[in-house]
């Protein structure tokens, strides 16, 4: 049977003990109930909000300045989650501010997280809504998703020419080609021979005036031509001199020379009559056909792979 001084100290631990709890409750619901907050709204279209709950942290640029009060569906409109933060009284929230979720350690946690907001901007009043951003997250995701698309578009387009139907296409394709090849490879090589011989017979016309222009210039510096020079120099001289009848003799033998170097290049003229005849006939060929090949570039520029057909 129970003593009466044990009855007396289990009364006074419960009493105790109850004390103490209801202290607690009133000390840490008190604080809460006291404590002051401006209420804000967020508003999230087509977005999870999975690792989100009530009593999460609101931080701005970091730094904890509320909780999440609720979290709830639009009631007119199903696509929209609301949540409604409370805020440490005072915060000064900018209109240009933004709100998103980030992720809290490895655990799938989320916290809410306003940033951005300028000194020039008004302040945002209680029970506003706090604009949406965009969170290195969610752009990775829709990257990601956009690259998918992409992907599902190509490998959908490469099945479409991989169909039965367009390897035969290509099939065919192919096979044209090789005949057109094929049938212009004759016309390519005959082509392709008479640029050889045009090229040579620009080289040979090309030797021909060479060796001409060797002789032209061979005649210029020839011991004669510089004698007449001489003797028109000793002329000019001489006339200062006033001394006529020596200069008679002198111009006459200056001009029986003058004859004779002309009579040279008279012989040498009529001696390569023939070589310059030739040479400017193949110069106009060369010219005739450099024409011809001119106009039939331009009329077919395919001539070149093709060949005329």
């Amino acid at each position: 049977m129970v003593s009466k001084a044990a009855k007396i100290r289990l009364g006074l631990f419960l009493s105790v003990g109850i004390s103490i709890l209801v202290l607690f409750f009133i000390v840490v619901a008190g604080r809460h109930l006291m404590q002051h907050q401006d209420i804000y709204f967020i508003e999230f279209e087509n977005y999870s909000v999975s690792g989100l709950n009530v009593g999460g942290t609101v931080n701005y640029n970091g730094i904890p300045i509320g909780r999440v009060e609720e979290i709830k569906i639009k009631p007119n409109d199903v696509t929209k989650v609301v949540l409604k933060v409370g805020l440490d009284k005072g915060t000064p929230i900018k209109s240009d501010s933004e709100a998103i979720l980030i992720w809290v350690g490895i655990t799938g946690v989320k916290a809410v997280e306003i940033r951005g907001g300028t000194n020039q901007a008004a302040d945002l009043k209680p029970k506003s809504f706090i604009r949406r951003g965009v969170s290195s997250l969610d752009d990775i995701s829709t990257r990601a998703l956009t690259i998918a698309e992409k992907i599902d578009v190509i490998a959908t387009n490469i099945s479409s020419m991989t169909n039965p139907e367009n390897q035969a296409n290509l099939a065919g394709i192919l096979g044209k080609t090789n005949s057109i090849l094929a049938a212009t490879e004759t016309d390519l090589a005959s082509t392709l021979q008479s640029l050889s011989v045009l090229a040579a017979n620009a080289a040979e016309m090309s030797r021909k005036l060479n060796s001409s222009l060797d002789r032209v210039n061979n005649v210029l510096t020839s011991a004669e031509l510089d004698s007449l020079v001489a003797n028109i120099n000793n002329i000019s001289a001489q006339l200062k001199a006033a001394d006529l009848q020596n200069l008679i003799g002198q111009l006459s033998e200056t001009t029986s020379k003058t004859g004779s170097m002309v009579s040279n290049v008279d012989r040498l003229l009529i001696s390569n009559r023939a070589n310059l005849t030739e040479i400017l006939e193949s110069l106009r060929e060369a010219s005739e056909n450099l024409n011809e090949f001119s106009r039939q570039i331009a009329d077919q520029p395919s001539i070149i792979l093709r060949g005329n057909r």
